[in-house]
């Protein structure tokens, strides 16, 4: 699944309901499971993405985290500057605040 923002609400004034969440995964990645699990118990509003496919690469780079060379990836924007979590205990408990 992917979530392509167009310029045009890029550019405009973040609003609360603006939040973006994005895990990013990696195909047989354990913790990336558990992460996804998550998800799903707590009803947090995060979109999963395969980093390691064509699509998620382009994800990744358009927020520039190719660098990064883990997963799961956690990407949080809320309009003032991204937050991004690689440890699975801090991925976890951002997912649990998310479900909040």
């Amino acid at each position: 699944m992917s979530s392509f923002i167009t310029q045009e609400r890029r550019n405009k004034a973040p609003e609360v309901s603006d939040m973006e969440a994005i895990l990013f995964t990696a195909k047989n990645c354990p913790k990336c499971e558990i992460a996804k699990k998550k998800i799903a118990e707590v009803g947090a509003q995060v979109v999963c993405i395969d980093g390691t496919s064509a699509n998620g690469y382009v994800e990744r780079a358009w927020r520039e985290l190719v660098h990064i060379q883990t997963a799961p990836v956690l990407y949080i924007d809320r309009g003032n500057g991204p937050e991004v979590y690689t440890d699975i205990y801090a991925v976890i408990e951002k997912i649990r605040e998310l479900g909040q």
